[in-house]
């Protein structure tokens, strides 16, 4: 990665989580131009280590920014699945009583 918006993926130990989800890769996305960069190459990254441990990945977007890759036994070995937590317009319930 040596696009200079780029944002390195960090690897953090989650102690707290099963063995197998202890590796997350953070993408912060600096551009729409390198997000697909950036999340490709987390998506490698957490496949070796899926791989390993017959585990899946699992790619979940907190924000329009902000995206966490995960090898997971959540996900099936061999797959990758996303999430998205994302919540841009949230459902307002009214009453028909209330303006």
């Amino acid at each position: 990665m040596n696009n200079p918006n780029s944002v390195p993926i960090q690897e953090r130990e989650q102690s707290e989580m099963p063995l197998a989800a202890k590796v997350i890769y953070h993408v912060v996305a600096k551009s729409a131009d390198t997000l697909q960069t950036d999340l490709e190459a987390a998506v490698s990254h957490a496949t070796r280590v899926a791989d390993r441990n017959r585990h899946g990945v699992l790619i979940t977007r907190h924000t329009a920014t902000l995206f966490t890759v995960t090898p997971t036994a959540g996900v099936p070995h061999r797959q990758t699945r996303e999430h998205d937590q994302w919540l841009r317009n949230p459902v307002r319930t009214v009453s028909p009583n209330q303006p």
